[in-house]
């Protein structure tokens, strides 16, 4: 009897509590392996500091320890420029690849990539770090031993408000509301950069962070690395709530990291390794060995071409290379922007000069290329759930994670076991559902947004009965 009861502690013990979605799913389903060949190489004498794409996909900009800013052409895959600093920290261009933006620990230049002049120079606090916002609007500057950022508007080169907090790693979101900060102690910082205030603090998390952001209005993700567990996180960035904790990268330790914008996969980099990590199905998806990496020769940069067609990654010992991302997913074609339109009406003119056609011949290629209607995008639903199967009594904590890229959720509605629940707007609450029976049964859930168009997802959670031998073989490991 006194055996029986002390299993029985035991096993409360070790199996009773589970965080909030916190499943760790190391083999569940197969992944897509291969091997990922180089499309373009370069070298730089040390370490390789940051890797930009130009948004028109045919420029490759790096910039490295050695002092040398290098600029690529990638379809003729050669250098075209190399510009030289001391204290170099970051090149990346903008305005639509016009300009060059360069940073060093005392100053920040703008240069033409038509001429490579310099067009403006502005001094600077001696910094420790940078970050450039993904549309090159915003600049963040550390200093003071990582105490101080300064958020510039690159443009005007205004200084927009000074934050004080003690930080390592920095993030903008992508519509550049929030500045995100996260210290040496894991601590996450979202500050508000309109109203200039700190907005929310996330609780300390278990290893040092190496990538963190925001990607849609709700949803901050951050990714650790440690000795021996590196990790995914989703959080709600409204109300601290932790959406989703995984494990599965125990064996990588993770380096870089870049968001696809596409219904929260990320590629991940890590010992000569590169992976597709899918949040919404908690799993590594595909895993591809990038051919020719060594595996001590770390990956410090990384950049994502805004197509999603290329890879641009930077490493230790500076070396750079480009890969297709063909192999990760199928990609759709961008489309075309009302200043891409025009320059096609003045290349057409400038055709039509050349070979004296009709003005009737214009009129119709201007008509091919007249701006569609804009459609609506559906939303993005996800539905996370802290257990997918168990011993009944069941308790599940369910969230449903939307998103409207061109609009706002206005309904929600969720369906567990009969049980409904509905309501306005998006959803930012955990729901929590006891299943009392064993048998299969189907979450599903819908969201609207405000141009009436419906996504709906159903997942299914499997509930078993524990029988005696079930718990012999969990406590012990064995049958008596």
């Amino acid at each position: 009897m006194k055996k029986h009861l002390f299993l029985f502690c035991l096993f409360v013990f070790l199996f009773s509590s589970t965080p909030l979605i916190a499943t760790s799913l190391y083999n569940q389903g197969k992944k897509e392996k291969g091997v990922l060949k180089p499309v373009f190489q370069g070298s730089n004498s040390q370490e390789v500091f940051s890797v930009n794409i130009g948004k028109s996909g045919d420029l490759l900009v790096s910039a490295s320890k050695d002092g040398n800013v290098k600029i690529w052409d990638i379809k003729a895959k050669k250098l075209i420029k190399t510009l030289k600093f001391n204290n170099l920290i970051q090149a990346k261009f903008a305005d639509n690849d016009k300009k060059l933006i360069i940073i060093t620990n005392s100053s920040f230049y703008i240069y033409s990539t038509s001429t490579f002049k310099q067009l403006s120079k502005k001094k600077i606090p001696e910094i420790k770090s940078c970050n450039i916002s993904k549309d090159t609007f915003l600049l963040n500057l550390t200093y003071d031993y990582g105490n101080k950022h300064n958020v510039y508007d690159i443009s005007s080169g205004e200084l927009i408000h000074t934050f004080k907090k003690r930080a390592a790693i920095n993030s903008f979101s992508l519509d550049n509301k929030y500045l995100i900060l996260s210290n040496t102690y894991n601590t996450i910082y979202i500050m508000d950069i309109k109203n200039k205030t700190l907005m929310l603090s996330l609780p300390k998390l278990l290893n040092p962070i190496v990538s963190l952001g925001i990607i849609d209005n709700n949803i901050l993700y951050a990714f650790t690395s440690g000795p021996k567990n590196s990790h995914g996180y989703l959080f709600n960035i409204r109300t601290a709530e932790p959406l989703l904790k995984s494990k599965n990268f125990k064996s990588y330790g993770i380096e870089k990291v870049l968001y696809t914008g596409e219904d929260h996969k990320f590629i991940v980099l890590a010992k000569s390794k590169a992976m597709l990590f899918d949040f919404n199905q908690n799993k590594i998806t595909k895993e591809f060995a990038a051919k020719g990496e060594n595996i001590d020769d770390k990956f410090t940069a990384a950049d994502l071409s805004k197509d999603k067609t290329l890879i641009a990654v930077g490493h230790k010992k500076g070396n750079i290379k480009l890969y297709s991302t063909e192999k990760f997913f199928t990609i759709e074609p961008l489309p075309v922007t009302k200043d891409e339109k025009i320059e096609k009406t003045i290349i057409i003119k400038k055709e039509q000069e050349a070979t004296k056609e009709e003005p009737i011949v214009l009129k119709e290629k201007q008509e091919a290329i007249k701006e569609e209607p804009k459609k609506n995008i559906k939303p993005e639903l996800s539905i996370y759930a802290s257990k997918k199967s168990g011993y009944a009594p069941l308790d599940v904590n369910f969230k449903i994670i939307a998103n409207d890229e061109d609009g706002q959720i206005t309904e929600y509605y969720l369906n567990i076991d009969g049980k409904e629940f509905s309501g306005k707007g998006n959803p930012l609450k955990v729901f929590n559902f006891t299943f009392d029976k064993p048998g299969k049964f189907n979450v599903i859930a819908s969201v609207k947004d405000d141009q009436n168009a419906v996504v709906t997802k159903e997942i299914t959670i499997n509930v078993r009965k524990e029988t005696f031998e079930d718990f012999k073989k969990k406590v012990l490991g064995k049958d008596e």
